[in-house]
């Protein structure tokens, strides 16, 4: 992807950078609502913003999302997921549903202890 991620933006950081782009800094605080809590998939949704803006943003920005890699489904009903977050960063995911409600585990490496049977992270 060409451009910077909007995603990894504080608000002030985004201010600072519109700023630098000729942009007046409440144009930061807009579209940092947009994609944080209005959470946008892409520029053009961005309705109060001109269609001219919109354009110019999207030849310098983007908005990462991740995406399903794969997914695997257990007899039980758990799914397992693999995210890719982009730039070769991935994550796993799995959703285990019980009577009580839903539970999701999401591997950080950090050395959860859990002890999962499916999980990597607990062999050593």
């Amino acid at each position: 992807m060409k451009g910077e991620d909007l995603r990894s933006f504080t608000q002030d950081e985004l201010k600072d950078r519109l700023k630098e782009l000729g942009e007046k800094p409440f144009r930061g605080t807009q579209i940092f609502e947009w994609v944080h809590k209005r959470r946008v998939k892409n520029i053009a949704e961005m309705t109060n913003l001109s269609v001219s803006q919109r354009e110019r943003l999207e030849s310098d920005f983007y908005i990462s999302l991740p995406r399903i890699e794969e997914e695997l489904v257990s007899k039980d009903g758990t799914r397992k997921y693999l995210f890719d977050m982009g730039e070769d960063i991935f994550v796993e995911s799995v959703l285990m549903k019980y009577s009580y409600g839903n539970a999701i585990c999401i591997s950080t490496q950090a050395g959860c202890r859990m002890g999962c049977s499916f999980c990597a992270s607990t062999i050593g």
